[in-house]
């Protein structure tokens, strides 16, 4: 669809068709051999609690591995996932060919994925440790504020490896889970998306109904998930840009996606509100009130835009990952 027709509401004007880029290609593989279940708890000290670096709800936790003794040089995140009684044998079919595509995907704003470990009802996913926390962390946490320039540079940096896993990977390989926990920080404040291509499928294999997945969701998630998709949890590549939207808006308005004020019986929705500041002309009173103005205002309105036309609720609606980039880049703007 050309990206004229993506217009209306007034939130960018008509030019046209727009062409494809092409991004980076990775091939190098650690090793297509399964980890055991017993080296990966060694590495994590029997997943012990001073090792643990987050939980996500109640199906799987994070946790800090040492994999020297195995040659491998970099610290690791080792993800543990619950499986029910069961359910191994699904899960490890499923496992082997997401195994097999991610080993694959090397790319400066992914996370590398090392491995996997799948042995009876135990199933760990082993990625780099990416150590300066993530997204959220410096959003949300106290006495930390990110200045605009860092916003932007890590807006094109999810943009890069999600458009990467959208267009070069074969086959298509959506995330799945996009939102800023997932978005990991390096000590250079590049971002990096992680614990992708897996958990949204997870709850398929947990032995509840498609109808409870968004009962079982983690409420930490909830705010990303593309309105339609919230009770059958099968992630595309049209709900991956709809959650890159709502992260565009959260980055530039500096809150979550879902926001209970203390006076309101009901949460309200950034993308309503950012829409509400559109509608009245001044899309630019949804920025961070803690930056005070302290931002490139071309900048700050492509996000928001980019935002919006991202996170449209109709997915025939929405833009590309390839499309996207280009009006984040300044291109028809």
């Amino acid at each position: 669809m050309p990206l004229g027709e993506y217009c209306a509401g007034g939130l960018w004007p008509s030019y046209g068709n727009v062409g494809m880029g092409t991004g980076e290609y990775g091939f190098a593989s650690p090793s297509q051999t399964p980890f055991s279940f017993e080296v990966l708890s060694e590495a994590t000290n029997n997943f012990s609690e001073e090792r643990l670096l987050h939980e996500e709800g109640q199906f799987s936790a994070f946790y800090k591995g040492d994999l020297t003794h195995l040659g491998i040089s970099v610290a690791a995140a080792v993800k543990w996932l619950k499986i029910k009684p069961g359910q191994a044998f699904a899960v490890e079919n499923y496992v082997k060919e997401f195994a097999t595509i991610s080993l694959a995907i090397r790319h400066r704003n992914i996370v590398p994925f090392l491995g996997w470990s799948s042995e009876q009802d135990n199933l760990c996913l082993v990625y780099k440790y990416v150590k300066n926390w993530s997204l959220h962390d410096h959003l949300y946490s106290p006495g930390r504020l990110l200045t605009w320039p860092t916003r932007y540079k890590i807006v094109f940096a999810i943009g890069s490896g999600l458009k990467h896993l959208h267009q070069d990977v074969r086959p298509t390989f959506p995330h799945g889970n996009i939102k800023p926990s997932n978005v990991l920080l390096d000590e250079e404040m590049n971002a990096k998306l992680g614990d992708f291509g897996l958990p949204r499928h997870f709850c398929q294999y947990d032995g509840e109904t498609a109808s409870s997945s968004y009962r079982q969701m983690p409420v930490s998630s909830r705010g990303y998930v593309e309105p339609g998709l919230l009770h059958t949890d099968q992630a595309t590549t049209s709900s991956d840009v709809y959650s890159f939207g709502v992260v565009l808006l959260e980055i530039a308005c500096g809150q979550p996606p879902i926001i209970l004020q203390q006076d309101q019986a009901e949460a309200n929705s950034l993308v309503k509100l950012v829409w509400e500041c559109h509608k009245k002309g001044s899309i630019i009173e949804a920025a961070d009130k803690r930056l005070n103005g302290e931002f490139n205002r071309e900048q700050m309105e492509r996000v928001l835009r980019v935002g919006l036309l991202c996170a449209r609720r109709g997915s025939s609606q929405r833009l590309s990952m390839g499309d996207a980039m280009m009006l984040l880049e300044g291109v028809g703007f």
